[in-house]
């Protein structure tokens, strides 16, 4: 991905917002049920794409599940910024 100008600005994203994620994860009380929610809904299905070699689907899912993570952590990702 890294030689693919496409994918510069999430690769950015996930080095600057990769890092503030991982503290609101940790932090989490609920982040086991978290896990296994992103397990089910985000990660597999990125895994069984990428098996598949359909990438585009594959960072498609991704970017969603980082969507979801910045919704569901807004006003903590606030604080950390």
């Amino acid at each position: 991905m890294n030689s693919d100008p496409q994918y510069k600005d999430l690769l950015v994203q996930y080095d600057t917002l990769g890092p503030k994620l991982v503290k609101c994860i940790e932090a989490d009380s609920s982040k086991q049920s978290l896990a296994e929610k992103m397990k089910s809904m985000y990660i597999m299905p990125v895994y069984e794409s990428l098996q598949k070699n359909n990438y585009k689907k594959a960072v498609d899912k991704y970017k969603e599940m980082v969507l979801f993570l910045e919704k569901y952590y807004a006003t903590e990702l606030a604080v950390i910024a």
